[in-house]
């Protein structure tokens, strides 16, 4: 399976947040993709994300994984419904303690 990791803010939060969840879903065997214009954002899993352009991502990618907070999740809920896809949300607002909500 394939997932799309997106992000929209540079907080530290959820700087950490986007390489916590490739590194653990690299772990478990999942193929993770960005857009190449979030390259920055994977400072410490560069090696385990594969940059796309984000026309080609979403194409690619069988779920979106949406790091950040209601606004991330919003953008990339219109992303996923475009291209007939799941998202993944994770919320690493700063009053969170990495929320997940999933919907189809």
């Amino acid at each position: 399976m394939k997932l799309l990791i997106c992000i929209a803010k540079a907080t530290e939060r959820n700087i950490a947040t986007v390489n916590a969840a490739a590194r653990r879903f690299s772990s478990l065997g999942y193929e993770c993709l960005a857009d190449e214009e979030n390259r920055h954002f994977f400072n410490e899993t560069q090696t385990l994300v594969k940059f796309l352009d984000s026309i080609e991502a979403e194409k690619e990618c069988d779920l979106f994984v949406a790091v950040g907070g209601d606004g991330t999740m919003l953008l990339n809920s219109k992303r996923a419904i475009e291209n007939d896809k799941p998202i993944f949300g994770i919320n690493s607002g700063h009053k969170s303690k990495r929320k997940i909500l999933l919907c189809k």
